[in-house]
């Protein structure tokens, strides 16, 4: 057998000493430092390049394994730095301020470019101390006059006159609720004169009353309704505030008196919906609420659908309304229903997939024009930034903080004008990822 040129090794083909690692040439410079061996047997060069060729087998073998543990240990640092950004934003949102008046600020160049409430002014300082009461212009105000004790003058003993009036700051004094019982007595009249004796009494009737047979008015009702859905106080406690003052008024009763008032107001919800499906933009969401579940021991989800007209800032002659609904499920065909026979030509909603059903040409809201809502898009961007300092984050707010601006200038604008969708439509170009 003979002796190959230096880099030969037993089982591989011939290759240029740069395609070699750098164990592969340390081994290529001892084989050919043994070939060069006037007195090496070939047997012993080709024994030793043999155990060469192992050597490099098994540092392969090696290599290839380090590279794979490189790439996991790569893989494990990206999902922990992923992990970790997500947990920083999660401790922001739950821990950290709710305001975004802290960013940082614009360069000079980019000064008017800043959102409307959130950029325009300086975080202002809370004032130190007592702050100035506030106390409503239409307040029932009880004024107490306090005199000396002695009035009379103590050189002839008249009474004495008042000369300075000084009214000072006043208290507050509340007045607990309490109830009055209304009762309807009906009279039957009849004249008494003698030549009217052939006429009939006349008895009082009962008008056609809102609340006949419910034992309570309709402002007793709608208290109940305000404590319960807008102070968010659980009928139980008005019912253990009547009941400390001996009325026996279950809130069953109450609950059932406040039902039956809201059956007298579905026309008046109707016409809102309607007018608020007559405009020409609206803005739709839906809120989760827990409601009892008879039967089941536990409470279901049900949901809040609000849809929202406000056209104000260019249509003067358009009232602002609200509407809301309730659902128990958070599904598009829901908001498919509520939105039947609508006139809007956009809809502005948040990124939920449901809302998706609403856009397609062969759903029944054909024209309906999707608006979809930057700022909780940005909300994430800005909450990222917070919390991770990321140049790309500040980036994409800087964009938004852009594009809002030229909202502003847009704001009064008819639909008509075409700046506010060439605005939004080259900010959200410069967003999207493509």
């Amino acid at each position: 057998m003979t002796i190959q040129e230096p880099g030969w090794l037993p089982g591989q083909q011939e290759v240029n000493a740069g395609e070699l690692s750098p164990i592969g040439l340390l081994c290529d410079g001892i084989l050919s430092a043994i070939s060069q061996l006037p007195s090496n047997p070939e047997e012993a060069t080709v024994e030793i390049g043999t155990r060469i060729s192992n050597i490099l087998s098994l540092f392969s073998e090696t290599e290839l394994e380090v590279r794979s543990a490189k790439r996991r240990i790569s893989t494990l640092k990206s999902d922990l730095r992923r992990v970790t950004e997500q947990l920083a934003v999660l401790r922001q949102e739950h821990f950290g301020q709710s305001s975004e008046k802290n960013c940082s600020e614009l360069p000079e160049e980019d000064l008017g470019f800043a959102l409307e409430d959130e950029f325009d002014e300086e975080p202002k300082e809370k004032p130190k101390g007592k702050r100035a009461r506030k106390v409503p212009k239409d307040i029932k105000v009880i004024t107490v006059d306090h005199f000396p004790d002695d009035m009379s003058c103590g050189s002839c003993g008249d009474n004495l006159k008042s000369i300075k009036r000084e009214v000072r700051v006043g208290k507050f004094r509340i007045v607990p609720e309490h109830l009055v019982l209304v009762q309807d007595a009906y009279h039957t009249c009849a004249c008494n004169r003698e030549i009217c004796k052939e006429n009939k009494p006349v008895a009082a009737k009962s008008g056609n009353y809102i609340m006949k047979g419910r034992g309570m008015e309709p402002e007793f009702a709608a208290e109940a309704a305000c404590q319960k859905f807008f102070e968010h106080t659980p009928p139980y406690r008005l019912e253990r505030r009547l009941r400390n003052a001996n009325i026996n008024l279950a809130r069953q009763t109450i609950d059932k008196a406040v039902a039956h008032l809201a059956k007298h107001l579905r026309p008046i919800q109707d016409e809102l919906h309607a007018h608020v499906l007559s405009g020409h933009t609206a803005q739709m969401d839906e809120t989760p609420v827990k409601v009892q579940a008879p039967g089941k021991g536990k409470c279901d989800t049900g949901y809040f659908w609000v849809i929202n007209r406000d056209e104000a800032n260019w249509n003067s002659e358009a009232q602002p309304a609200v509407v809301y609904r309730y659902a128990h499920s958070r599904a598009g065909a829901v908001a498919e229903e509520l939105l039947s026979g609508a006139s809007l030509r956009f809809l502005q909603t948040d990124g939920y997939a449901g809302y998706n059903r609403l856009f397609k040409d062969n759903g029944h809201n054909e024209g309906l024009m999707p608006s979809r809502c930057n700022a909780l898009a940005r909300r994430k961007f800005f909450e990222a930034h917070l919390a991770t300092k990321s140049k790309l984050a500040d980036k994409v707010v800087q964009m938004y903080r852009k594009m809002y601006a030229m909202e502003k200038a847009a704001k009064g604008l008819p639909p008509a004008s075409c700046l506010l969708r060439s605005a939004r439509s080259c900010v959200s170009r410069k967003l999207s990822p493509s």
